[in-house]
């Protein structure tokens, strides 16, 4: 876990450097698919600490008791653990990606100017325009729509879900 989280401890400009210096030592040209391992690193720790928050400290007890009455490991995993770590599995992807998108220092650096943290980045340095007013309440509307989305899955996973005895 240690090394995980190592992702948000090193600065984004530190990461961001690193990574443009690797990438060429490597001779690897620099595209969209470069930024994505750097956004990885910087956002799955994130993630895992949200989905470890979430875990049902009983999750073994459940998963023996399927066992013990006669359950396959794979039954066990799309019965029993998937419906309990699902909700929280969904709540750190979207965090992750909500921390990811606006992330612009490891961005900068590592792929071609034509990302969107980067194009706010040039329309805020000129001014703000009606295009940069859209873009931020178009994406508050997808955020606030993604996060309805895993609100009603998590609902619906907990619904089915049989409650402990």
């Amino acid at each position: 876990m240690a090394l995980i989280i190592l992702g948000i401890i090193v600065p984004g400009v530190t990461y961001g450097l690193g990574a443009i210096f690797f990438y060429r030592q490597l001779g690897v040209p620099i595209s969209l698919w470069t930024g994505l391992p750097v956004h990885v690193v910087w956002a799955l720790p994130w993630g895992m600490i949200l989905v470890r928050a979430g875990i049902d400290p009983m999750l073994i007890e459940y998963e023996e008791a399927a066992k013990t009455l006669g359950a396959t490991s794979f039954k066990v995993f799309r019965r029993v653990t998937l419906p309990l770590i699902a909700p929280a599995i969904m709540a750190g992807a979207l965090f992750a990606f909500t921390l990811s998108i606006g992330e612009l220092f490891r961005s900068v650096f590592i792929v071609n100017p034509d990302t969107l943290p980067l194009r706010v980045f040039g329309i805020v340095q000129i001014r703000a325009t009606p295009a940069l007013l859209a873009l931020g309440s178009t994406m508050t509307i997808f955020s606030l729509g993604l996060l309805v989305v895993v609100g009603l899955l998590a609902r619906k996973s907990l619904r089915l879900t049989p409650a402990p005895s």
